[in-house]
């Protein structure tokens, strides 16, 4: 027999390949297992993804309805900035009338006091 053929070695053979075998079938068993918690992992990671994805397009919604908002408000506050103009413009418009009310009373007021002055002049030389 050769030397390479002993029952310890051949023992030894037999024990390693049902080693191999036993990790072999070790691996085989937990494939399921990896295979279920990479699915697990992959529904999770498209849950964030699906969630991240909502919440950025409830974000562009609510910046969308913002602006809207200001769109539709903007002509108000051009109206309520026209009509303040408007306002304004007619307070400058009667100070305006009533201070020209008051210089012609004024040139009045003088003119009459004018006039008796000039008839004292006139019947002082006649």
């Amino acid at each position: 027999m050769p030397v390479s053929h002993t029952p310890k070695k051949v023992q030894r053979v037999a024990e390693q390949r049902v080693a191999e075998q036993r990790v072999a079938e070790q691996r085989v068993a937990e494939q399921p297992e990896q295979q279920l918690a990479e699915q697990q992992l992959a529904e999770q990671q498209l849950a964030e993804q699906r969630l991240a994805e909502q919440l950025l397009a409830e974000q562009l919604l609510a910046e969308q309805l913002l602006a809207e908002q200001r769109l539709a408000e903007q002509p108000l506050v051009e109206q309520q900035l026209t009509e303040q103009q408007l306002a304004e413009q007619q307070l400058a418009e009667q100070r305006l009338a009533e201070q020209r009310l008051a210089e012609q009373r004024l040139a009045e007021q003088r003119l009459a006091e004018q006039q008796p002055n000039e008839r004292r002049l006139t019947q002082h030389k006649a």
